[in-house]
């Protein structure tokens, strides 16, 4: 089994940024991910990237990736299953690729996307349900369709759908749109979109595919082809990793990125850090600090 000074478990911005400076700092090192980009190719604008007025998350994402390419990196595309530390350093078990092995860990995997806890909602995705604006969004052209969220990802989902479709709801339990106030102006001046406050989705209804969706305001039924979830996210970590997690799940790092075990560092918005601020230009900096760390780790290991 070939050893890596770094194995680096992630492909989205934090888990390229990093393999991008291991690459600068001559760290032999293999970078593993269950999908190229991870959650920000789904973004349909990126508009607060240094050096970008606006950009596809996809396309920037995939600038990232072949700027990690351009060193010669190996990239594997698969799930890790489990890391543990042996006598020899630490062992990466991926779900297809088995076994590799490495002096340290970077742990990038982000956040996967919240649900809305329905007993229907498994019947209704890919028949109307969606968690991926950018991947579904064309496929209701001129059609009804509905957003729940308040926050950014769901105001930008709404404008994107807005240029699509006949018309959007947005369904969110707060009592006012929340995030950058462009992309709330946005949603707010758009003639064919209708905010919904103080409601929450009860219940999807719909014979083959998704017809309706009920809401707790008033009983209010309203007549849609598609949803889209925009919720929220929880940390990705689905393997056993024995560093201290906080109260959410999410990874406690100190200033440098490093965990609770000696080797084993983590960046992006799976961390404590950043202030909660989860962006691309933040994981791309955690990222980066994580492999200074390790960079000065691995001289004196």
């Amino acid at each position: 089994m070939e050893k890596y000074d770094l194995i680096i478990i992630g492909t989205g911005p934090a888990g390229y940024a990093a393999s991008v400076y291991a690459s600068r700092y001559k760290i032999n090192h293999l970078v593993i991910g269950a999908m190229p980009g991870g959650t920000a190719s789904s973004a349909h604008r990126i508009c607060n990237f240094p050096s970008y007025e606006e950009i596809p998350g996809l396309e920037l994402m995939m600038k990232m990736r072949s700027q990690v390419s351009s060193y010669g990196t190996k990239e594997i595309m698969d799930s890790v299953v489990d890391v543990s530390k042996g006598d020899s350093g630490f062992e990466v078990e991926t779900k297809s690729n088995g076994k590799f092995l490495s002096s340290s860990v970077l742990v990038a995997v982000g956040t996967k996307r919240r649900k809305l806890g329905l007993t229907s909602e498994k019947k209704y995705e890919g028949k109307g349900l969606s968690y991926c604006v950018t991947c579904d969004g064309m496929f209701y052209k001129d059609k009804v369709v509905a957003v729940v969220g308040g926050s950014d990802a769901a105001n930008m989902a709404a404008v994107y759908l807005s240029d699509i479709v006949e018309k959007v709801y947005v369904i969110y339990r707060g009592e006012k749109l929340r995030g950058e106030q462009l992309w709330i102006d946005e949603v707010m001046n758009a003639k064919n979109v209708e905010v919904i406050f103080n409601a929450n989705v009860v219940e999807l209804l719909g014979e083959s595919s998704l017809e309706k969706v009920v809401l707790d305001k008033n009983n209010m039924e309203l007549d849609v082809s598609g949803v889209f979830v925009e919720i929220g996210s929880d940390p990705s970590l689905d393997f056993e990793l024995g560093a201290n997690l906080n109260e959410n799940g999410y990874i406690v790092v100190d200033e440098g990125q490093k965990t609770s075990l000696d080797g084993i560092y983590a960046a992006g918005d799976i961390t404590t850090n950043s202030n909660g601020f989860q962006q691309v230009v933040t994981a791309c900096s955690e990222g980066a600090i994580a492999v200074n760390s390790i960079y000065y780790w691995l001289k004196k290991a």
